[in-house]
């Protein structure tokens, strides 16, 4: 009896630094010994391709194959991770029944969290009408503090979201502005993927529209932008290049925070004010990591922040 699972590839159709074939068997000679997960002697997957998101983020251009299972298989106690030491690639998962599987991945994962949320509160039912869940001004709420209907979630403004602090519509994520997105904080429309502000994307970070690629705001892409600017000069560097360096772990390591009961007069000086407490909370390790950026231009940042560094 065929065995049928589901495993995760990178987008070169690489997994552990081995290079895979749609349509090829693989085998591994383990001389005797038993196979073992989370080892070299097996060629790890999963029974439902939702499973294999844990490892293989579908934000990270990933690649998915069914594949069928050949040879000995070990399942984990949880079931959701197996490995075989004989294996054979069917067919690549795109279109419609990864689109599929992402909604039911994100949509399970919401279920999770609100029901985690859920036992911090006294739950009862119908305190609008139709509405399961608590303070909600709309109706048909799975949820609490929704004004919008038919959601199910929290804090949602528009209607039709799976998810949470959405103000669009039907969405499957959390603090959407926009509509038909599956990720989170997309401003734009029809989206998979997260930080969108353009449409029709397939990545996270675009500003264009139908990109499979992160940070560009080209049209029709499938790479990466290739170079961003630091402090208006080529860093020589990509977004995601960046967003692996100490440089931008030192930016984010220490909130920043626009307070509702500011004093300042303007937009323009309350946004100063959350700088200089940022930096205030900022280490002095960090500070020396930040003012060593590439291109480190002082009159630009305190053009931007309001903060003074020279001496």
């Amino acid at each position: 009896m065929k065995k049928n699972r589901f495993k995760g590839f990178d987008e070169n159709l690489c997994c552990r630094g081995m290079q895979f074939e749609i349509g090829k068997e693989y085998k591994i000679d383990n001389n005797g010994r038993p196979p073992e997960l989370c080892t070299e002697s097996v060629f790890h997957y999963s029974r439902h391709l939702q499973d294999v998101f844990s490892y293989y983020s579908p934000w990270e251009r990933s690649r998915y194959c069914l594949i069928e299972v050949l040879g000995e298989e070990i399942i984990s106690n949880d079931g959701t991770k197996g490995g075989s030491n004989h294996i054979r690639i069917v067919r690549e998962v795109s279109g419609e029944e990864l689109k599929e599987a992402i909604s039911d991945y994100l949509y399970k994962d919401f279920w999770a969290r609100m029901s985690q949320e859920d036992e911090k509160y006294d739950r009862y039912i119908y305190e609008n009408s139709w509405n399961s869940g608590n303070r909600n001004t709309g109706v048909f709420n799975t949820g609490k503090d929704n004004t919008g209907d038919y959601n199910i979630g929290n804090r949602n403004s528009g209607g039709n979201n799976t998810g949470s602090c959405n103000s669009g519509e039907n969405n499957i994520g959390m603090c959407n502005a926009g509509e038909n997105n599956i990720g989170m904080c997309n401003a734009g429309n029809d989206n998979i993927g997260d930080w969108n502000t353009g449409f029709r994307n397939f990545g996270s970070f675009n500003t264009g529209m139908f990109n499979k690629a992160n940070g560009t705001c080209g049209v029709f892409c499938t790479t990466d932008d290739s170079e961003i600017r630091l402090f208006n000069k080529p860093s020589g560097m990509s977004l995601n290049e960046i967003k692996k360096t100490v440089y931008w772990k030192a930016l984010t390591q220490s909130d920043f925070k626009l307070y509702q009961d500011s004093r300042c007069a303007n937009n323009a000086d309350r946004y100063k004010e959350a700088c200089a407490l940022w930096w205030e909370n900022t280490t002095e390790e960090n500070k020396a990591i930040i003012l060593s950026m590439p291109n480190f231009d002082a009159d630009i940042f305190e053009e931007i922040t309001g903060i003074r560094v020279r001496g």
